[in-house]
């Protein structure tokens, strides 16, 4: 198979992945992580996001939003990783 660098649209969905690790990571899943294990930058860069824009989920998140969170960790955190792995091949 061709090197990830002449598949541009792989490139497109490699950085698509790379770059939602980490927010799933220290944004997306900020409430599952007990009080005292979030680091400050943590709470720094969620505060960005929701004055940034004003995400109506994260202000006052609806009673199902936190079994998408859920999701999030479980399902599509793992994907990502399986995702980046298969298009680096």
């Amino acid at each position: 198979m061709a090197s990830v660098l002449s598949r541009k649209r792989d490139i497109v969905y490699l950085l698509f992945f790379i770059i939602h690790i980490p927010v799933i990571l220290f944004v997306d899943t900020f409430p599952l992580y007990p009080a005292q294990l979030r680091p400050q930058f943590m709470h720094d860069l969620r505060n960005f996001y929701i004055t940034t824009y004003h995400d109506r989920f994260f202000t006052s998140p609806p009673a199902w939003f936190m079994l998408y969170v859920w999701f999030e960790l479980l399902y599509h955190l793992p994907l990502s990783v399986w995702a980046i792995g298969a298009i680096l091949r």
